[in-house]
């Protein structure tokens, strides 16, 4: 059904990438690019500190296509946009503007109204092995301490990670693979493992830490940054799909009770 979907026409429109932005164009005078790139910065620094408004900026001093309308483009295919203009827009949140930027035609300055579409969606993702001592009624959090510090000495010693993760961590799951959780993916840990791994070169292994679960040691293998584009795009997918199921649903639901109701005429 997914796949359906994506490949329709209207899953193909959902995917298509937009963007509706808003446009000032300061051209060059004789040449002469010094006095557009003053009034450029001028003009910016005026936008971004929230004393002038975009719109009437463009009105007073665009010469740029549609200044008349404060400058507004409308919603623009990315495909069918200058490739100075996506790459200067593509990094903005809607309400954002960019920095003044030149092209042939003068210094450009432009707003990001609202976006639309399915983009990529880049990760930072850690593969990570970690040893788990927990804090139980019987073992109490300082012996629990103790036996971590104890640990992470050895491994600084030299001790083989994997060996003492198999022989050591409370962590069941992770356990006989030797400590390893596999590649993350964002929110994946709880917030204090997310930010020691964050903070953890690859190839070290980090100074002991508590979290909700117990004392860990954590060790970072490796990082890489991926597109999780497709599995984030699918989610949607499931999302768009259960919306539309539940409108079908409702108006059969109407449906049927305008089919069983009726009306008493009072004469």
């Amino acid at each position: 059904e997914i796949d359906n979907f994506l490949t329709s026409k209207a899953g193909q429109e959902w995917l298509r990438i937009r963007f509706h932005i808003s446009h000032i164009l300061l051209p060059f005078n004789d040449n002469n690019d010094s006095e557009a790139i003053a009034m450029a910065q001028t003009l910016t620094q005026k936008l971004r500190q929230g004393s002038a408004d975009f719109s009437q900026i463009a009105i007073d001093y665009s010469k740029g296509p549609n200044a008349a309308k404060g400058g507004d483009l409308g919603w623009r295919e990315k495909e069918k946009l200058p490739a100075l203009f996506v790459q200067q827009i593509t990094p903005l949140k809607p309400g954002q503007i960019t920095q003044p930027f030149r092209s042939n035609a003068g210094i450009h300055i432009l707003k990001l109204n609202q976006r639309t579409g399915a983009e990529p969606v880049m990760v930072d993702r850690y593969k990570v092995r970690h040893i788990l001592i927990k804090p139980t009624v019987l073992f109490t959090e300082k012996e629990a301490k103790e036996k971590i510090d104890k640990l992470y000495q050895q491994l600084l010693d030299g001790a083989d990670f994997i060996t003492m993760a198999k022989e050591q961590t409370e962590d069941t799951g992770s356990k006989f693979n030797g400590g390893e959780l596999g590649w993350s993916t964002p929110g994946q840990f709880v917030p204090e493992f997310e930010k020691t791994m964050k903070a953890t070169p690859v190839g070290s292994i980090s100074q002991p830490f508590r979290s909700q679960f117990g004392w860990h040691i954590l060790k970072v293998e490796d990082t890489k940054i991926e597109d999780m584009f497709d599995r984030v795009k699918r989610n949607q997918v499931v999302r768009i799909l259960r919306q539309r199921r539940f409108q079908d649903e409702l108006q059969l639901w109407l449906q049927e009770i305008r089919e069983n109701a009726y009306v008493d005429l009072l004469i």
